[in-house]
């Protein structure tokens, strides 16, 4: 994905808190995953409107870190969230 895509969560895609233990799930028709902080608030920015550095730096500022560092770490998560077909690149 590059530093200008806009990922979105693909229509098939959802976020949910789980009731009992309060972390945030990404639930798709043959299954689910418990996301880390991280992947959940990643996850919360793929609107579709925030390019992939915006969303990078909002996470740096939100956690303390430098934007390079957080980009190297949520782009291969978000590549192979699109190669599970869980988010896609927004419509430009």
């Amino acid at each position: 994905m590059s530093p200008d895509a806009r990922p979105l969560l693909a229509p098939r895609a959802r976020l949910r808190e789980d009731r009992q233990t309060g972390r945030t799930l990404l639930l798709y028709p043959e299954a689910g995953l418990a996301l880390n902080l991280t992947a959940a608030a990643t996850l919360r920015l793929c609107d579709g409107e925030r390019t992939l550095s915006q969303i990078a730096a909002l996470l740096a500022e939100r956690f303390g870190r430098e934007t390079g560092e957080v980009a190297a770490e949520i782009t291969p998560f978000l590549d192979q969230l699109v190669s599970r077909g869980l988010v896609r690149e927004a419509a430009p």
